[in-house]
């Protein structure tokens, strides 16, 4: 991971994009594609960008499977909780899907996973509880705009950055795609569909 650093500490570079071509020059750390994306981007982003980490959700006869592609493997792999107009749950909770690796820690939740209590609540612990310099909570979305709307999010991301990429084929009004601090302040929000990009760290 090509981490850079100031003088708060460990600066995490984001991208939030709908094909790999979008993560250009980016020297990326972490690389975040919506519920639905193509999993041939997902292996164009990986080949591009070798050493970031990779996370989307795929379709998976019928559900829906988040990836998290680092080191040549998916870390995170689980399949989409609930079931919505898109996809069909399984139902059951999966293994944790956090991954840590040396001052970077890594929580997958897949668009409306993140309304299931047990599994958000154990993420965002794993999360708040890893000893890593950044935490960062990855979700692949495919939502209204009811989702989100507000400028700062709700307190009990409290210490998580967070990295949302929403798909833009379903909806006609859809929650924009951002990158939030680990205050919860939003310091960079998609305007209609175009990639967006930030750094955040583990300071607030």
């Amino acid at each position: 991971m090509r981490k850079c650093w100031n003088e708060e500490g460990t600066v995490l570079r984001i991208a939030c994009v709908l094909a790999a071509h979008e993560i250009g020059d980016s020297l990326a750390d972490v690389v975040v594609f919506p519920e639905g994306v193509d999993g041939r981007e997902i292996k164009k982003a990986r080949i591009d960008h070798d050493r970031a980490a990779i996370v989307g959700a795929v379709a998976d006869n019928g559900g829906c499977r988040a990836v998290l592609l680092h080191q040549m493997r998916n870390q995170v792999d689980y399949m989409k909780v609930g079931t919505d107009g898109r996809t069909r749950g399984t139902g059951r909770l999966p293994s944790l899907p956090v991954y840590e690796f040396g001052d970077t820690c890594i929580g997958v939740l897949i668009c409306m996973d993140i309304q299931n209590g047990a599994l958000f609540q154990a993420v965002i612990r794993k999360l708040k509880e890893s000893a890593a310099a950044v935490k960062l909570l990855c979700i692949p979305g495919d939502m209204t705009r009811d989702w989100f709307s507000d400028d700062v999010l709700p307190p009990h991301y409290s210490g998580v950055s967070v990295a949302l990429c929403n798909n833009t084929e379903t909806h006609v009004i859809r929650c924009k795609s951002f990158i939030a601090d680990p205050a919860g302040r939003k310091v960079v929000v998609q305007r209609e569909a175009e990639p967006i990009h930030a750094e955040v760290s583990n300071s607030r």
